[in-house]
C-alpha cells in the first residue's frame, strides 16, 4: 500500500473483507520483512547459584531468524530460547549471535553466570579517596548499616571515622519466592545500587543523610547486588534495607 499527502488533512484506512464476512474489518496486526541485520540481546534466569545450575535463556533480539549461543563452558545451542546446565566453575561469559538474511549481530555478556559456594555477607572493598581506585582493605560485612552517629561503626583502621573514602559492596540476595522487592538506600554522601547489573537507585552527589526507595520484580533464586558509596567530609552514613526478607551472600 502506498499513500501520499500534498496538503490539508489526510486520513488513511486499511480494511479487509472475505466472502464469508458481512462487513469489512480494520487491519490490526501487521508484520514487516526485515531489510537490515538483527539486533542481539538476551536475558537469563537464574544468573547465580550453586552447581549444578540450570539456566533458562530468553532471546530478546529483534528481526532475528537464527540464533547461535555460546554458554562459556563449551556448551552451545541453535535454539531461540535454550536452557543450559552449568556443572561447576565460573563466572561465565555468554554470547548470542543473532542472524537473518541481511547479516549477524553479536551480544556478549561477561561474567554473566556465576557459580560458587556462597557465604553470608557482602564482600566489601574499602578505598582511600572518593574514586574507588586506592584499595585500603577488604572484609566481609554482614550487612550495610554504617554510621558515624548510630548503627554499626565504620571498620577501623581501614577507614575509621575519617573523611575522603569510598566503598564497594558486592553480594548476592537469595530470594525465597518471586515477588516485588523494595530497596531503600540511605547515605551521606553519595551512593548507588545495582541489581543484576541494572542501576536501580542513584543517590549520588554531595549531600546529608538522604534515603531513596525503588522497587523491582525478582524471581526466586540469587540476584547480584552491588552498592557503591563515597564520603567527602562530615558525617558518613551508608544503609541498605529491603523487603520482603531475603539473605545476603558473597562468593569467597
Amino acid at each position: 500500500m502506498r499513500m501520499y499527502e500534498n496538503g490539508g488533512a489526510a486520513v488513511v484506512y486499511l480494511d479487509y473483507k472475505t466472502p464469508s464476512m458481512s462487513s469489512a474489518q480494520a487491519v490490526t496486526n501487521l508484520w514487516h520483512i526485515p531489510s537490515t541485520p538483527p539486533s542481539s540481546d538476551f536475558t537469563a534466569i537464574p544468573r547465580a547459584g550453586s552447581a549444578p545450575l540450570s539456566v533458562q535463556f530468553t532471546d530478546a533480539s529483534t528481526d532475528a531468524t537464527g540464533w547461535s549461543w555460546n554458554f562459556g563452558d563449551g556448551g552451545t545451542s541453535l535454539l531461540q530460547n535454550p536452557s543450559h546446565t552449568y556443572a561447576a566453575g565460573g563466572p561465565y561469559a555468554v554470547s548470542l549471535i543473532a542472524s537473518n538474511a541481511f547479516g549477524t549481530n553479536t551480544a556478549t555478556k561477561t561474567g554473566y553466570i556465576t557459580l560458587g559456594s556462597f557465604a553470608p555477607g557482602f564482600f566489601a572493598s574499602y578505598y582511600r579517596g572518593q574514586s574507588w581506585s586506592e584499595l585500603a582493605g577488604t572484609q566481609i560485612d554482614p550487612s550495610i548499616h554504617f554510621s558515624d552517629t548510630g548503627g554499626s561503626s565504620w571498620p577501623s583502621p581501614i577507614v575509621g571515622r575519617q573523611d575522603n573514602f569510598s566503598v564497594m559492596w558486592d553480594g548476592y540476595l537469595s530470594v525465597p519466592v518471586e515477588a516485588d522487592y523494595s530497596f531503600t538506600l540511605t547515605s551521606d554522601d553519595g551512593s548507588w545500587l545495582w541489581v543484576d547489573e541494572t542501576q536501580l537507585i542513584d543517590n549520588g552527589g554531595l549531600h546529608g543523610s538522604t534515603a531513596i526507595t525503588r522497587s523491582t520484580h525478582l524471581t526466586a533464586g540469587y540476584h547480584h547486588i552491588v552498592v557503591k558509596m563515597f564520603e567527602n567530609g562530615g558525617i558518613a552514613i551508608a544503609d541498605l534495607s529491603y523487603s520482603p526478607t531475603g539473605s545476603i551472600y558473597s562468593l569467597p
